[in-house]
Parts: structure tokens; C-alpha cells; sequence
């Protein structure tokens, strides 16, 4: 009985055998599938990674030159930032040297006053240091008239006396005295 046995399983293992053989196959085919697909996976995401990095060298390239563009267009802009400071102050320095002349100033004064002072001087400052320095003109006159010495204090020339010194001095100098 065992002997018969024996043949009854080896029948139903060589089927199974088969099955497995085959089924062995088909997972090796399955294998080389996955294998190539993979493979095709690999170098395609290698050209992608290329491209990639292409594209991404376009693009720092496209950025080096918008900065550069930028940083032009920031030195152009500084450039007339300071041109137009520049004007401004030739402006501002001109104007106080004229309003200087106007309070009296001599040219080389007015000039060297104007570069010293900063800009924002309304014309109210010009026009309290005009009547500042006229005040002082005035004052100073003042003064010089009534510090003069005075006159003595004896009789009052007459016009026949004031005629006789004029001949008298007159007839000395034709003299030659």
C-alpha cells in the first residue's frame, strides 16, 4: 500500500512541481518587467534631474541678470540722487549770497556766509538780519553825531566877520602864506 501511495503523490507533486516551476517563471518575468521598468525609471528621472538642472541654470542665469539690471538701475538712481543734492545746494547757496548782498554784504562775505549755513533759512531770517544791520548802521550814526564835540560856546560869528576871515584868508593865499 505504501508503494501504491508513493505513485498517487508523486502525481499530485509533479502538477504541483509544474505549477511551481511555471509560477517560478512567471515571477522571474515578472522580475525583469519591474527590472526594466526601474531601469526606465532611473534614466528617466536622470533626464528629468538634467532638464531640471538646466532649466534651473536658465533661471540664475535670468536672476544674475535682473540683479545686475537692478544694481544698474540703483546706481543710476544714486547718481541723480546726488546730481539733484548737488543742484540744490548751487541753488540754495545762490540764494542766501543774494539775499546776503541785498543786507549789504560785500560778494566774497555773502558767498563764504551762504556755503555755511544749511538749507531750510526762510526769508524771515533774511529780512530780521537786513533790519538788524540797518538798525546798527542807524544807531552807529547816531552815536558818531552825538559823541562830536561840541562847539565853544562863544559869540556867534556874525557875517561881516565871517567875510573879513574869508578875504583874510583869501589875500594869505594868493600871498602865498
Amino acid at each position: 500500500m505504501s508503494d501504491e501511495k508513493k505513485p498517487d503523490v508523486t502525481e499530485e507533486v509533479k502538477p504541483k512541481e509544474v505549477d511551481t516551476e511555471s509560477r517560478i517563471k512567471e515571477l522571474m518575468a515578472e522580475v525583469e518587467k519591474l527590472k526594466k521598468a526601474q531601469s526606465n525609471a532611473s534614466a528617466d528621472a536622470a533626464n528629468h534631474k538634467r532638464s531640471a538642472e538646466e532649466w534651473k541654470e536658465k533661471y540664475r542665469a535670468t536672476l544674475d541678470e535682473a540683479k545686475r539690471k537692478e544694481e544698474e538701475r540703483a546706481e543710476a538712481d544714486e547718481a541723480l540722487r546726488s546730481e539733484l543734492t548737488a543742484l540744490k545746494a548751487e541753488k540754495r547757496i545762490a540764494t542766501y549770497t543774494s539775499k546776503f548782498l541785498e543786507c549789504g554784504y560785500d560778494p566774497q562775505t555773502a558767498a563764504s556766509m551762504a556755503m555755511s549755513l544749511p538749507e531750510g533759512i526762510s526769508d524771515d531770517f533774511f529780512e530780521k538780519h537786513k533790519s538788524f544791520i540797518e538798525s546798527t548802521k542807524q544807531n552807529a550814526i547816531t552815536n558818531a553825531i552825538n559823541n562830536q564835540s561840541s562847539m565853544s560856546v562863544g559869540e556867534p560869528p556874525s557875517s561881516a566877520k565871517k567875510e573879513d576871515e574869508l578875504d583874510a584868508n583869501l589875500r594869505r593865499w594868493f600871498n602865498g602864506y
